[in-house]
């Protein structure tokens, strides 16, 4: 199974794959992100191909100006993420997990609070429920950006800081993944 498949379904067989994606899951709701992933062919990036072939040698010749020595991951965090038994309320280890992982930096916290002020300015013009969003409300809000001439990038961040209202609010996640359109539509942005 592929890495975009993984993180889409949120299932493996693996039990690392597993457990790797529970702690992203964890950390997308801890630190305040969304993410889409995408599948490349190999042929059209062959840096990544090379290195999840472990190619480190075919990787070296698509990317010379990678470091020459690995970055290392810290071994506490290590552990963490490759912990079967994992008790994801125990206080400790979200005490560790949290001290592991940077917090988001102030720019990006202002950055969030003024998407989210955005948003529910946008949902009481229209006349639509703040919370949940619906999936016709997503690609409402969407256009609506970018017709303000908003980027498809930064429109990525609009959607992230939505992500975190709804889990401020208590309304679970939005499954963005259950949404394939919103990256279609995402993706016609940048190309207009």
């Amino acid at each position: 199974m592929t890495a975009v498949a993984i993180i889409y379904s949120g299932a493996s067989k693996n039990p690392e794959a597993m457990q790797l994606r529970r702690c992203l899951a964890y950390l997308k709701a801890r630190i305040e992100f969304s993410m889409w992933a995408t599948h490349i062919q190999g042929t059209r990036n062959q840096a990544a191909d090379s290195l999840s072939r472990n190619n480190v040698t075919g990787f070296r010749l698509w990317c010379p100006q990678a470091q020459e020595q690995e970055s290392a991951v810290p071994a506490e965090l290590l552990d963490m993420l490759l912990l079967q038994e994992t008790n994801w309320t125990r206080r400790d280890w979200m005490e560790q997990w949290t001290s592991s992982v940077a917090r988001p930096a102030d720019s990006t916290r202002r950055t969030y609070a003024a998407a989210k002020k955005r948003y529910v300015r946008f949902c009481t013009t229209h006349h639509i429920n703040i919370l949940p969003s619906t999936e016709q409300n997503l690609y409402r809000y969407v256009a609506f950006l970018a017709k303000e001439g908003v980027r498809a990038t930064s429109i990525k961040c609009y959607l992230s800081a939505m992500h975190h209202l709804h889990i401020e609010e208590g309304w679970g996640t939005p499954n963005m993944a259950d949404m394939p359109k919103l990256e279609l539509v995402i993706r016609g942005i940048k190309k207009a």
